[in-house]
Formats: structure tokens, sequence, C-alpha cells
């Protein structure tokens, strides 16, 4: 249930007008009394917060007497920058949100719609060879090939799981059955194929494979895998995700995330859920600021949807306390191993 505190303040108070971009809020008439409600600011499914883009370099006030008081503590601002939302305020017509850094106007804010992506129960499937959509829309033909004869069957939409019963390679392109008189061309999907386990990882413990050729990443117990989903990695060349075999040294449950070389690459992420650091600055956590997973798009870690960053999160070691937000891995309790390779 909403929170609603609601109080009403009768003082003489300074009113706004519309400033320009990238301006603080001009107090232009006197005499004007509001009335303030502030109410908490519920997150979506399956986020702990919610978050937003800053459209624009912006003002931030500490409190809502420095927002009616015209006096900003700081800007904030950035091509990529993101922060996150806990309670908004409507003053008179204006609603301003208190995020991470502080009270922000409304307008400056690019509210994010998170993945729907969750990954695939692998021992509910444990015969099968599956495959998930990446691309938002495709269309399935009732045989291999792209003639006026190959008539469209059906369409998957993004995320969508099929199974592969053959293969077919038809003027060079690679064709899946997916179905009686139903084909897919491979370009669309991403196989959700287990490789076989390390030899440096034990027959008992946990492992999570993030497979680059194909965008995947699988959960695996010993010689069984369990779990698997879409990724989005490094963009190469200038961002490429790190290969090899490595443990998880770190988690936390709300990380800020800084980086970029240049201007145009710059960007600063507030409370990004779910992060688990294998090497280094490299982590397999949840990006709330897109929907192309399936696709290279990172500085180099490994994003997940939020429902799967949680999943993997919840399942893989080192343990966190009841009573703390991040924990590192100790020889007592040890970080899951991370395999990265194409």
């Amino acid at each position: 249930m909403r929170r609603l505190i609601f109080w009403t303040l009768s003082i003489v108070i300074l009113s706004f007008v519309l400033a320009p971009v990238a301006s603080a809020d001009e107090p232009v008439a006197k005499n004007t009394v509001i009335e303030v409600v502030v109410n908490k600011v519920e997150p979506p499914s399956g986020l702990p917060l919610h978050y937003a883009r800053l459209r624009y370099a912006t003002p931030v006030y500490r409190t809502l007497e420095m927002v009616w008081a015209n006096t900003p503590t700081g800007w904030r601002g950035g091509r990529d920058t993101w922060v996150s939302i806990h309670e908004s305020a409507e003053l008179g017509s204006r609603v301003y949100y208190r995020t991470g850094y502080g009270w922000m106007p409304e307008r400056a804010l690019q509210f994010a719609a998170p993945s729907a992506l969750h990954g695939v129960d692998l021992l509910e499937h444990s015969t099968d060879r599956l495959a998930m959509v990446y691309w938002p829309k495709v269309n399935v033909h009732s045989k291999p090939g792209v003639a006026e004869s190959a008539a469209i069957a059906g369409t998957l939409e993004g995320y969508d799981v099929v199974s592969i019963f053959e293969e077919k390679v038809v003027n060079g392109v690679l064709w899946y059955r997916i179905g009686d008189d139903r084909w897919l061309r491979s370009l669309f999907v991403r196989r959700l194929d287990p490789a076989r386990r390390p030899a440096r990882i034990g027959p008992d413990e946990k492992w999570i494979e993030v497979n680059l050729s194909q965008q995947v990443i699988i959960a695996h117990e010993g010689d069984t895998p369990v779990y698997a989903t879409l990724v989005s990695t490094g963009l190469p060349p200038k961002w490429p995700t790190v290969q090899g075999l490595f443990r998880i040294w770190i988690k936390y449950q709300l990380a800020r995330m800084r980086g970029g070389d240049t201007p145009e690459d710059q960007y600063d992420l507030a409370d990004v859920p779910w992060t688990m650091y294998f090497y280094r600055g490299y982590g397999i956590h949840a990006a709330y600021w897109h929907d192309k997973f399936g696709a290279v798009r990172s500085h180099g870690c490994v994003n997940l949807s939020p429902a799967d960053a949680r999943w993997f999160f919840d399942w893989a070691t080192p343990v966190i306390p009841d009573d703390q937000s991040s924990v590192r891995s100790t020889a007592e309790n040890p970080g899951t191993w991370v395999w990265v390779h194409k």
C-alpha cells in the first residue's frame, strides 16, 4: 500500500515558472499558498527501486525548503546519468522527485521501463535443445528458405523460447525446425547450449557459464545445467568482456557504477541491483536502462534483466548475511566459479 504523507503549508512562498532546459526554477510570484503532498514511489515489479535517466543537467535540492527557496545544492547530469527514485512531492502544479542525490524536477527525468525477460528452468527441459528469440518480432516459415513458396506460418516475439528439432542450411543460411512445418532462421535466436564443466571446477560445485558468441548465461550445478537466459556483454573492440575462469569475489545488493573515457561514452548508474564482481571491475548485474538482451552493448560487464539478475544473485555464493547488503568471498564462504568463453 502506498504510504501517503500529507502536510499543508500556510506560508507565503514563491511560485515557479518553467525554466529553460538545464536551468534552475526561477520564482516570480509572491503570496502564493500551496499544498505539498509527499508520496512514496513504489518500484516497478522486479526492481528494488524506481529509476530514471536525466534528460539534461539539472539542479539538485537537498530539501523541499531549498526547492521553495530556489537554492540548489548542486547540479547533476550527463549523457548517460541515471538516478534512483524514492519519493515524489507535488508543489502546486509542479512535481519533484527525491532521488538518491536529492530532489529533482519531474521534467528532467525519463523513467525506466524494466525488461520482462526471465530465463528458463533447464531442469524442466533436460532432453530439449532450446533457443531464445532475441529480435523484437520474427516470422516463422512453413519450410526453410526465403522464397515466395516459403509461406509465413506465424510470428514469434522477443524472448520467446523454442525447441530445436532439426537444422538445415539453405543457400548458405542456417534454419532451425521448431515444430511441424515451422522453420526459423538461426540469425534471430540464441542457442541455450550448455558447455561441459571445466576440469578445475569440482563435480559438486556451482558454476556460471557466460557464452560470448551466443550472448547466453547458464547456471550449472556440477554437470547439471539448471538455468539459462540472455545477457548483454561488452561491446568490442573497445569494451570486450574479459575471458577466463574466475570466482565471484564480492557481491552488492546495490552498487553505483561510473566510467567512460570520453564525454561520449561516460556513464553514471545509481544503485545497480544484484551486482557480483568476478574479476576486478567486471561484474554480473541487473541492467534497468535497456531491454536488448542477446546483443552486445555493455562497457564490459555482463548485463542481465532484473528478474534474471535476482535469480543468479540469490543462487550464487558467497552468501550475504541477512543483516548486510554486501559480502566478500572467503575460504569459508567462497564465491561461485564464473567461466567466460566464446
